[in-house]
């Protein structure tokens, strides 16, 4: 088993779009067949930081998912880290 843990710092202002953003992320990748991903924010520390967490079985499942990932997924993604 393997966690991907991603740290994303929000622009200030911004955090709502980005939690919708996130949500469309989950649901395409749970269209795909990606795990969907946890999100949480810290109660401390930097303004506006928020982590993500999934777990797969092995790296290559992870990289294989993201590398055949469809094209709605790769969109939410985008959306979500811009």
């Amino acid at each position: 088993m393997v966690r991907h843990l991603v740290r994303h710092v929000v622009k200030v202002g911004e955090y709502t779009q980005f939690v919708a953003a996130a949500q469309a992320f989950n649901e395409a990748a749970a269209a795909c067949g990606i795990p969907r991903y946890r999100f949480y924010g810290s109660l401390f520390g930097t303004l506006n930081e928020v982590w993500s967490e999934a777990e797969y079985e092995s790296v290559e499942a992870h990289l294989r998912a993201f590398r055949t990932a469809p094209d709605e997924l790769r969109q939410a993604l985008r959306t979500m880290l811009s």
